[in-house]
């Protein structure tokens, strides 16, 4: 199983314990309101309970004071091993699920200081800790996050918290588009089409499906831990949520407090997907239009009544190129607005997902995939 270097919270070498930060490795420190010197002593101690309490004291007392502290421990974060799923492994050694929250206290209090951390530090830390890595991108100039941003957008999100930081990055990106994102954006949609088969004379009933989500709960066992801030993303304001983007669809930041974070994510309820009709409504946006203005969809339906297999073939050929021709007019909407290229226009079509709904009763026989479809369209995967 693979295991990640050892994450080093704290200065290198001799851990020298002082004061408050000695009484508190067999409970709390016993000072309520330390001084700067207590505060620095603590998060230098190396041990990632004393340095949880450091970035505790230092939100309580809002002790800027300490702020170069807090961002030497978050430049030497080492990233955690993951697996080939993009998950963290389940066992994970105490100590480095430690040096985790021990880090998520120190995000916090930055995050709660308005500390600004540089795009090195932040892309070392977005593997493990992607939302508090979001917010603090979200803070940097655009100039300065660009590249970053395009680098997060990029990546393969495997985890709820990586989609947030794709999406937030998504976001920022869309705000001053650079050269060929919104081609590359535009082209990533996939669209859905259900197409029913039916025979002639059938009568369609019911719907096309619908699906549900979960979620999970992690345990809080660390009783001698301070309360630290963990935070969710989401594209819905809720209580005591604060503006992470603005605009017509903004994303908000909730804080919750925790002696324990969840390294598996499940902490996150809710989270942010660029999926299909995200894309569409940022396509939508630049074009100064509502999303249902666009012309087209993003999960389509259409019935084919089948005779043969010719007739079937043409009829979705048919439907297929007027689908197409709704997303070409769209690609033409950008150009003119000089978001995109001549040159992208063709190539950055979406693409059409077929899915197919035979209703011809059990004894009708599969329709095989034509030799040739048009460019942008894929035919179902057979079971």
């Amino acid at each position: 199983m693979p295991t990640r270097p050892k994450a080093v919270i704290g200065l290198l070498g001799l851990v020298v314990c002082l004061g408050a930060a000695c009484r508190a490795q067999d409970g709390a420190p016993l000072t309520e309101s330390p001084s700067t010197d207590k505060i620095e002593n603590l998060l230098s101690s190396g041990y990632p309970r004393l340095v949880a309490w450091g970035a505790h004291y230092a939100v309580t007392a809002k002790d800027e004071g300490v702020v170069p502290e807090l961002t030497q421990l978050a430049g030497q974060w080492q990233a955690m091993a993951i697996d080939s799923s993009g998950e963290i492994p389940d066992a994970v050694p105490i100590d480095e699920t430690d040096q985790h929250d021990a880090m998520a206290a120190v995000l916090d209090a930055i995050i709660q200081l308005q500390v600004s951390v540089t795009p090195a530090t932040l892309r070392n830390l977005a593997g493990d800790f992607p939302n508090q890595v979001a917010i603090l991108l979200s803070r940097l100039p655009l100039d300065e996050g660009q590249s970053l941003s395009e680098e997060f957008y990029r990546l393969d999100p495997k985890t709820r918290g990586a989609h947030n930081l794709q999406y937030v990055s998504a976001a920022l990106l869309a705000q001053r588009p650079p050269f060929g994102f919104v081609a590359d954006l535009f082209s990533g949609i996939h669209n859905h089409a259900t197409i029913a088969i039916t025979k002639p004379g059938y009568s369609q009933e019911g719907g096309y499906g619908s699906g549900i989500g979960q979620c999970c709960f992690g345990e809080d066992s660390h009783k001698d831990w301070p309360l630290f801030g963990v935070y969710e993303l989401s594209a819905s304001k809720r209580e005591g949520s604060f503006v992470l983007l603005t605009g017509p669809d903004p994303i908000y930041a909730g804080r919750s407090q925790t002696r324990q974070d969840a390294t598996d994510g499940c902490q996150n309820f809710t989270f942010l997907v660029l999926g299909p009709e995200e894309r569409r409504r940022f396509v939508a946006r630049w074009l100064g239009k509502d999303p249902a203005d666009l012309g087209w969809e993003t999960e389509a339906t259409h019935t084919i009544v089948y005779r043969s297999d010719e007739q079937f073939y043409g009829d979705l050929r048919r439907f297929i190129v007027h689908e197409q021709e709704k997303y070409r007019a769209t690609g033409a909407a950008l150009v003119m607005k000089n978001l995109m290229t001549v040159s992208e226009q063709e190539k950055s079509l979406p693409y059409l997902d077929l899915g197919f709904k035979d209703q011809r009763g059990p004894d009708a026989l599969p329709i095989p995939q034509p030799k040739l479809l048009p460019p942008q369209v894929s035919w179902p995967k057979q079971p």
